[in-house]
């Protein structure tokens, strides 16, 4: 293990491979991002139908339901920060900046999605 890691991470050749899959994460990102902007309760701030909201996820470290503002602001800053890291500006402040954004905004997406039965798969 240590060897491929010398090999491939560390010998020639080792940091375009590291960039490349920090690009493949940014643009895997920036899609999500796309996505949840475009549908769901990302995209309908305000008009999202709150007596829905079951809290998962990452979620279950917020009091109640998240404010629009607070939802778009996140979406901005994980937006930036992916682009960040597609760029390779202060990449792994970026990286840890738009994980955890897509995490918060993944989970408010599915606090809002019916319950998942496991007796029916």
């Amino acid at each position: 293990m240590v060897t491929w890691w010398r090999r491939s991470v560390l010998g020639s050749g080792g940091a375009r491979t590291v960039a490349a899959m920090r690009i493949g994460l940014a643009v895997s990102a920036l899609l999500t991002l796309a996505r949840l902007a475009q549908w769901g309760p990302v995209a309908l701030g305000d008009a999202a139908p709150r007596q829905m909201f079951r809290p998962v996820g990452l979620m279950l470290a917020w009091p109640g339901v998240p404010s629009t503002p607070v939802v778009t602001s996140i979406w901005w800053i994980a937006v930036a920060a992916a682009v960040a890291m597609l760029l390779g500006v202060f990449s792994r402040v970026a990286a840890t900046a738009c994980v955890f954004g897509v995490w918060f905004l993944t989970s408010y997406e599915s606090a809002f999605s019916l319950p998942w039965s496991h007796g029916f798969s």
